[in-house]
């Protein structure tokens, strides 16, 4: 078993394959009716409209129910009435007769506190369903009474757990949290938490623990469990988290400063491989640049999709993108600029892989039509990027760290392999009016040859050797723009 979490990774396990096809091979059944059967455990004050299309149930605090199934239909409202928004309702499918159905939301459910639903055989968000509430937590997974009382979220393992679908919209108030955990969490609906934060954790077990800050800490046991983004995250300046074995996002997820705020905080953490697809867009832009982490604690991370952390009028953010392996193939965008000034961004470790606090690839890869930006838009410096890798680096793409086209001076890049260095790509660290930045090239061993290379295309052979060569003519089109730095240990 492998965990996720907040760490240093020393994760190394074997890849494994997964296809997002299992997204749309579940569906959910057509919900008949409101929950039933309802056994007050604590904490309830009334129940009206049982068997009727608007079932209520209002709670005098923190409530636990158990309930022989719950689902709610097309046409059905099922609304929890609590004290206030800090409050929180526990339903607990149990089932009856040794059957547990899984709960299909197909209706609304609203509430002006936070809902909890637990049910081992699955939770199903139709389509056309529609959540209204100040918190939402579902799960296939097991949360005791005591823990939930205490808030405490502890989920344990529960054999044969179902998985965690939403198709449809979840919504909750400014600063509320949405969290699906199950071995199997996917969305392809809507989810909003304003000022909020969205998590999906896939695994066997997960324990989302408080800090003195206003989000969570997330670990997860995950061996082989996936978690599929393919709708919409967005969580205006808050946060959002995905956490599983098997991490990918073909959708959106936002995380954009709330009117004119600063952006949020985005974390993607896979204890194998984790994909940001073609087509896909991560974002954490606001006033200042927010926070990216996209890492593959013992797998591949590839993105191909955008992935920004853009200050509209203050410096750009931070994003790292790390892995065992990392490349940024296809038409992949990772963009850190800022209107006063270049943010950070990280690929494959930070300088010269000698960050403790940042993993460190074995090999990175940019493809030709890769682009790492971090420049300052109008004022300011431009900003840091490190391509890095302790094995090879191979270097096709483009990065640029520019200076403020009205003042500031250029960036600083470093380009690297430990061991070695294949640089046939473009950068550019120039200042319009200021001083031209700096590019670091420093592999252990170095060659300058006649002519240049070119990317061979396709997705990146991470098994093959490196080669630690740059074109002449490639290094003469680059002098132009960057101060270039060249150290080699065994010499040039």
């Amino acid at each position: 078993m492998k965990k996720v979490g907040k760490g240093k990774p020393h994760l190394r396990p074997k890849l494994i394959a997964v296809s997002v096809a299992a997204c749309f091979a579940i569906s959910s059944q057509q919900a008949l009716a409101n929950p039933t059967n309802p056994q007050i455990v604590t904490g309830v004050q009334g129940i009206a409209g049982l068997g009727t299309p608007t079932l209520t149930i209002t709670t005098s605090g923190n409530a636990i129910l158990n309930w022989g199934s719950f689902s709610i239909g097309i046409n059905d409202l099922t609304r929890f009435l609590q004290p206030s928004a800090v409050n929180a309702v526990l339903n607990r499918v149990i089932g009856s007769g040794g059957a547990i159905p899984q709960s299909v939301i197909d209706g609304m459910l609203q509430s002006n506190g936070r809902v909890f639903l637990l049910n081992p055989g699955g939770v199903v968000i139709g389509q056309g369903a529609r959540i209204d509430v100040a918190g939402f937590v579902a799960s296939s997974l097991n949360l005791t009474n005591e823990d939930f009382l205490a808030g405490r979220m502890r989920f344990s393992e529960v054999p044969g757990a179902g998985a965690v679908l939403n198709h449809g919209i979840i919504e909750t108030t400014s600063g509320g949290r949405v969290f699906l955990v199950a071995p199997d969490v996917q969305n392809t609906g809507i989810i909003r938490a304003p000022q909020g934060e969205i998590v999906l954790a896939a695994g066997k077990s997960a324990e989302l623990i408080s800090e003195s800050s206003p989000y969570v800490t997330v670990n997860v046991v995950a061996d082989a469990e996936q978690a599929l983004n393919v709708g919409q995250l967005i969580s205006d300046s808050g946060r959002i988290g995905m956490y599983g074995a098997l991490v990918r996002n073909s959708g959106v997820a936002e995380a954009n400063g709330a009117v004119a705020g600063p952006g949020g905080q985005i974390r993607f953490v896979a204890a194998k491989d984790l994909t940001v697809e073609a087509g896909s867009r991560i974002s954490a832009n606001g006033t200042s640049g927010g926070e990216v982490l996209l890492q593959a604690e013992g797998g591949t991370n590839l993105v191909a999709g955008t992935v920004e952390a853009i200050g509209s009028s203050g410096k750009g953010g931070t994003v790292q993108a790390l892995g065992v392996r990392v490349g940024v193939v296809g038409n992949g965008v990772i963009d850190a600029s800022g209107e006063t000034g270049g943010g950070t961004v990280l690929v494959g470790g930070d300088f010269q892989g000698k960050n403790p606090e940042v993993q460190n690839a074995e090999r990175t890869y940019i493809g030709s039509d890769g682009v790492i930006r971090a420049d300052a838009r109008a004022t300011g410096d431009g900003g840091r990027v490190i391509v890095w890798a302790d094995d090879w680096t191979k270097f096709y793409g483009t990065v640029t760290a520019r200076g403020g086209t009205q003042s500031g001076d250029g960036g600083f890049v470093e380009i690297s392999g430990k061991q070695s260095l294949l640089f046939a790509g473009s950068v550019n660290t120039s200042a319009p009016n200021g001083q031209t930045g700096t590019l670091l090239l420093d592999p252990d061993t170095f060659t300058i040859v006649d002519g240049g290379t070119q990317d061979p295309g396709g997705s990146p052979n991470f098994s093959a050797s490196g080669a630690s060569v740059i074109g002449e003519l490639t290094l003469e089109g680059i002098s132009e723009f960057n101060n270039i730095s060249i150290f080699s240990n065994d010499g040039i």
